[in-house]
């Protein structure tokens, strides 16, 4: 079981990241001022990011919702744009961070010893 545990704690890493990229996301809409489409565009984004990257950690297909919002995101920062390049650097760099890592894969969720016992698989 230690083992079993051990593996599921190595690949959960990207979920965690992914959660504090869509924290990242949502602070640095309300820290720096954005245009009001960008700005509301990427708050958004970035609480459905942390929220299905809080999801995917127990349902581990939730972390393809993800890989939609970056994409979604990646597309919307191109085209609204911002005044700021940092802002705009931040935003691409967290959707494409956020990307990348929704394709690592999620392990299969752990089995309580006694439905082990008695053969039961998830």
């Amino acid at each position: 079981m230690d083992a079993e545990l051990d593996r599921f704690a190595r690949t959960r890493w990207a979920r965690w990241v992914t959660i504090a990229l869509g924290l990242w996301l949502a602070a640095s809409t309300l820290l720096f001022s954005h245009a009001s489409s960008a700005g509301f565009d990427t708050l958004m984004i970035g609480i459905f990011i942390a929220a299905n990257g809080i999801q995917a950690l127990w349902a581990p297909w939730f972390r393809f919702v993800n890989t939609v919002l970056a994409l979604f995101l990646l597309v919307t920062e191109v085209e609204f744009g911002d005044a700021s390049t940092f802002r705009s650097l931040s935003t691409l760099g967290a959707a494409t961070l956020v990307l990348v890592l929704s394709f690592v894969p999620s392990p299969p969720r752990l089995v309580h010893p006694r439905q082990a016992a008695v053969g039961y698989r998830p």
